[in-house]
């Protein structure tokens, strides 16, 4: 595919909510989100491929004409740094710069949401010492790479002509940025056993796959003359079929999102937890992972900043097909997700009804409210801090009591995190008076209210404090 047809894609895309990869370019129509074949795919033919010049991708390292290539080569890199470095670098770099990458890199919000882990704040907030001290270790985390970068690499910047912020506050920010886009946007290749070094691309327009688990499409970053990545069919598409990515829990790491078919949780459990307000919660290994990746991007004309913010929510599946949940309402252009789920059984569907989770059945044909999605997001966590499974696991061994703490931490800071998602929604909704009227603002002010005690009185009971 050729490069132009990928940025004029991208930049379509901004626009209309239906995005089209295959071995052609155009759109189908503008009704869902996702990637859809625009014609007929076979096994192991190339879905879509970004070429080097257009992937954020290991050449920095070793492009001689680079002003950038000696101090990240010089750098004393550590397993935590590297890519974000990579990342900022061309962010930081091609913004500037006015070339190719500007276009493709503004489908990257300029702003990532204020994330609860990463600030101070979150260190007195939380009473939980495993928390706090998560919190603690990704806030050093931060000035720690801030700090490296300092040394060499914003000089370099500087002596290239790129504009490097002068406070300490703004180089976190970018920091942030680089970071957050690397953990949603990367694909990373590199084997340590062999000795293999590791390389990383951050594109794009990997956020517009939704992702499965049963198999799809596989991505690869792949070093040569033509691409950087390459998604292959690893099964037969029928034309305006929705393609999906998957991710190998025996393949080197893709982005860091999912939980392989076998249940396991992902390496990055971690980050996935303090980067997008949730975390993956075990599953049966005889069923397969439901999950609910949902991106929020909200921006209104009385904010500057524009919020970006990723959850997931499980659910217990049969293993029946995917489908995409479309969302309804009168929801601004600029807050409009996408999502996926695996279907789960009729009494699953009505368990959940019965506890407030969503207000109707998820059905292919059903639209739901980003409010009704959000109420998930809600109830999800505080039923895992009000869970049975959880007060088993503190009456048992300690290595169980050690994992019961751990599910206090991470619904407490995903819950803190969904506080600030919630209230930029809101912020959207009450300055914006041709959407909603006044009973509605009152009700999305209410349920705010509501959602914040209940998970006040919910942390309360663990013993902790928001």
């Amino acid at each position: 595919m050729a490069a132009a047809s990928i940025i004029s894609m991208l930049v379509t895309f901004r626009k209309a909510s239906r995005f089209v990869a295959a071995a052609g370019d155009g759109l189908v129509d503008d009704d869902e989100i996702g990637l859809f074949a625009v014609r007929d795919i076979r096994e192991g033919e190339v879905v879509l491929s970004v070429p080097l010049p257009f992937a954020i991708a290991p050449h920095l390292l070793s492009d001689e004409s680079s002003p950038l290539a000696a101090p990240v080569r010089d750098a004393k890199w550590n397993d935590q740094c590297i890519f974000t470095t990579v990342a900022l670098l061309q962010l930081m770099w091609t913004t500037s710069g006015g070339d190719a990458y500007k276009r493709y890199l503004a489908t990257i919000p300029e702003n990532s949401a204020p994330n609860a882990t990463w600030r101070g704040k979150l260190s007195t907030a939380i009473k939980d010492p495993s928390a706090r001290a998560k919190a603690q270790e990704r806030r050093e985390y931060l000035e720690s790479t801030v700090a490296l970068l300092e040394q060499g690499i914003f000089p370099a910047l500087s002596t290239a002509g790129v504009a490097v912020p002068d406070s300490r506050e703004a180089r976190e920010r970018d920091v942030q940025r680089a970071y957050a886009a690397v953990l949603s946007r990367s694909i990373i290749n590199g084997d340590d056993a062999n000795d293999e070094p590791a390389a990383c691309a951050l594109v794009p327009v990997l956020d517009l796959f939704n992702h499965a688990d049963d198999g799809a499409v596989v991505a690869q970053l792949k070093h040569g003359e033509h691409f950087a990545l390459r998604v292959t069919a690893t099964r037969d598409y029928k034309k305006d079929e929705e393609v999906h990515l998957t991710y190998d829990s025996a393949a080197p790491p893709a982005p860091f999102v999912g939980v392989d078919t076998q249940g396991n949780a992902p390496r990055c459990l971690d980050d996935w937890m303090l980067h997008f307000g949730t975390i993956p919660q075990p599953l049966d290994p005889n069923r397969r992972c439901a999950t609910l990746l949902l991106r929020l991007s909200g921006a209104s004309k009385q904010m500057s900043r524009r919020s970006d913010a990723y959850s997931a929510l499980h659910l217990s599946p049969d293993g029946s097909a995917n489908f995409t949940v479309r969302l309804g309402g009168k929801l601004p252009p600029a807050l409009l997700p996408w999502a996926r789920v695996t279907a789960a059984t009729d009494d699953e569907l009505e368990r959940a009804k019965d506890k407030g989770s969503f207000r109707r059945p998820l059905d292919p044909e059903n639209e739901i409210s980003a409010l009704d999605l959000l109420e998930m997001r809600v109830n999800s966590h505080l039923d895992v801090l009000g869970s049975d499974a959880r007060d088993a696991a503190l009456a048992g061994s300690p290595t169980s009591r050690d994992a019961a703490e751990q599910i206090d931490a991470s619904a407490a800071m995903a819950l803190l995190n969904l506080q600030d998602v919630l209230h930029g929604v809101k912020e959207w909704y009450l300055s914006s008076e041709e959407n909603l009227d006044d009973f509605a603002k009152e009700r999305i002010k209410a349920r705010k209210e509501k959602w914040k005690h209940e998970a006040e009185q919910a942390i309360k009971r663990r013993g902790g404090e928001l």
